[in-house]
This record gives structure tokens, C-alpha cells and sequence, in this order.
């Protein structure tokens, strides 16, 4: 997971640290993943960084083979119920069993 944020947007920045972080529930969840902050005006690509500006803040999850699943940009950024279940599918479609795969 990658939470995308830019410094100058201290409001939202907050409303996603207090709203997301400080949940403990979250916190316990967020285990399974590697998460990363990435402060985007860091980003030298001015496309890049300019594209993912807009959207700040946001969270983009991928899966183990680096494919984007799922992204939550702006105020959805800093929904408890849409980051949690968002957390879950991204978790379901990474680390399915499948009982053909695993057993022979």
C-alpha cells in the first residue's frame, strides 16, 4: 500500500493520520502490508508528481505482483469503512488459497 500526501495539505494529512493510523483495528491490519508514504512533491517526474498532486490525499493498494487493485483518493481517503474494505479486497485477491494450487 502507498499513501500518496503532499506537506502543503496539513488538513487532510491529518484527517487521514488521526481518522486511519490512530485506529487500532487499522493498525493491527496494516501489519500484513508493506506500506509506504511517499511525500509527492519528492517526485521528480513533474508529470508524474503533477498527476498524483491532484489527488491527494490517497492510498493505492497493489498486489504482490505490483498491480494496482485499488485506489481511494480525496475525501474517500479518509473513510474508515472505505479504507477497511478496500484493506480486505485487496488482501482477498492477493492471498487467495486455492486448494488446486496448493494441494496435488
Amino acid at each position: 500500500m502507498v499513501w500518496l500526501y503532499s506537506p502543503e495539505d496539513d488538513k487532510a494529512n491529518q484527517a487521514c493520520d488521526g481518522t486511519l493510523f490512530q485506529n487500532e483495528q487499522v493498525g493491527l491490519a496494516l501489519k500484513k502490508f508493506r506500506t509506504y508514504r511517499v511525500d509527492v512533491t519528492t517526485i521528480r517526474n513533474q508529470e508524474i508528481r503533477e498527476e498524483y498532486e491532484r489527488s491527494t490525499p490517497s492510498f493505492r493498494f497493489f498486489d504482490p505482483k505490483g498491480k494496482q487493485v485499488a485506489k481511494l483518493a480525496g475525501r474517500k481517503a479518509t473513510s474508515l469503512s472505505s479504507f477497511t474494505s478496500l484493506m480486505e479486497k485487496t488482501w482477498d485477491v492477493s492471498f487467495k488459497t486455492r486448494l488446486k494450487g496448493y494441494a496435488r
